[in-house]
């Protein structure tokens, strides 16, 4: 029987001190938060707040290219987006095929307000009939049965009423 399960889970992997080398001392200066001086193995790094300038970090850039650039930037965008709507041809085909096999056929709405859905689906209409043909027989079931309860009860109200002959 196995009695050295614990001692494999919690030991520590053999040969890391192996794997340790000796890493050299970091020195970490802050003068104030605006700037920071770090150092390491004689090499040093020294970080500090750019100057503030007034450009906005959100400034629109299309203002500080020009015009050739601005054309070269807006002929690729262009092929880009017709590469990608040429090369989407077929899925889209296939997709509008599939809704088209479904039943399904979308309107454009104004009625009863712009933008209304105008999406229609067999499945849809098919629900509707059968729950119609469910309520209506129901409802039928309903008149039925009071219908022949009214008979009954109005012939045992006649035969009540007759006289009996003794």
């Amino acid at each position: 029987m196995a009695t050295n399960i614990d001692k494999g889970l919690y030991a520590a992997p053999e040969g890391l001190e192996a794997l340790a080398v000796a890493e050299p001392d970091i020195e970490i200066e802050i003068e104030d938060p605006e700037s920071v001086k770090i150092g390491v193995d004689g090499l040093e790094i020294e970080l500090e707040k750019a100057p503030e300038t007034e450009d906005d970090f959100d400034a629109n850039l299309a203002e500080y290219l020009d015009e050739g650039s601005l054309q070269e930037l807006a002929n690729e965008l262009t092929g880009d987006f017709d590469s990608d709507i040429s090369s989407r041809k077929d899925w889209i085909q296939t997709y509008v095929d599939g809704l088209e096999l479904l039943g399904l056929k979308i309107e454009e709405r104004a009625e009863p307000w712009e933008g209304a859905c105008g999406v229609y689906h067999p499945i849809l209409s098919e629900a509707l009939v059968k729950f119609q043909v469910g309520s209506l027989t129901g409802a039928y079931r309903d008149w039925e049965t009071d219908r022949k309860s009214t008979r009954l009860n109005s012939s045992h109200s006649r035969a009540s009423r007759m006289p009996s002959s003794a």
